[in-house]
This record gives C-alpha cells, sequence and structure tokens, in this order.
C-alpha cells in the first residue's frame, strides 16, 4: 500500500493519493541445483496504480505506472542487498477526466538478504500541461 499527500499545482489543491504498488520477480539461480543458493538474474515487473482525491474540489484524480525491469547481479557469490530504483513519468488524470499534468515519480526497493523488500517513495513532482 502507498497514501501520501501532494500539491499539485496544476489544479491548485492537494492530493491526498492512496493505491497499491505491486512487485512480481522471476529469478533464475545460475549457480547451482539448489535453490538456497541465491540467484543471479531476475526480472521485475511493477504497477503502480494510484486514486486521489482533491482536498478542496473533492474530484477524484488517477496515476497509473507500469514498468519491467531485467537484472543481472554483478556478482554471483555475494547478491544482497540488491538496489531498484526506478524514474518514472506519466500523466496525472484531473477530476474534469483530462490529463492536467505529468507526474515524475521515483521509488527506490532495496531487498535485504532474506528477501524483504523496503519500499521508499522519494520524488513526486509534476509540469502543467496547457488547459483548453
Amino acid at each position: 500500500p502507498v497514501a501520501f499527500t501532494t500539491f499539485v499545482s496544476c489544479t491548485g489543491e492537494n492530493v491526498d493519493w492512496t493505491g497499491t504498488l505491486r512487485i512480481r520477480f522471476h529469478f533464475t539461480n545460475n549457480r547451482g541445483l539448489d535453490p538456497d543458493d541465491g540467484f543471479q538474474h531476475f526480472v521485475d515487473n511493477e504497477g503502480l496504480h494510484l486514486v486521489g482525491v482533491g482536498e478542496t474540489s473533492g474530484g477524484t484524480y488517477r496515476f497509473n505506472i507500469v514498468q519491467r525491469i531485467f537484472f543481472q547481479s554483478p556478482d554471483p557469490v555475494e547478491l544482497f542487498p540488491i538496489v531498484s530504483r526506478f524514474v518514472a513519468q506519466q500523466l496525472i488524470i484531473g477530476p474534469s477526466g483530462g490529463a492536467v499534468g505529468e507526474a515524475t515519480f521515483g521509488i527506490t526497493v532495496v531487498i535485504n538478504a532474506i528477501g524483504d523488500a523496503v519500499v521508499e517513495v522519494f520524488d513526486f513532482t509534476e509540469d502543467c500541461l496547457p488547459q483548453s
């Protein structure tokens, strides 16, 4: 789950965002038959789907990202921690149903040696689009 508030200058109001970040991994073990040996290659599929509510207007906002990352560990012995960082740019859909801006959303995911993932939202900025 993801929840945060940002000021969307394109519409002049704070937006309370909530949603889900889904991360799916496919691992390939290049170091033997024992799965406890770890992995050296993986494919990471990530999807972020947010719905926002304008604090002033009560209007509904939407923001969606889908991306795929391929990773090959540079070290076949010491694989962890793995740090995956992505920055994506997508349209912010505003209360009127049209695009009001482009948002850049940055996330860092750190996976430790026991497989726990820690997600840190580190950046959310937006640029307004001309409105007709």
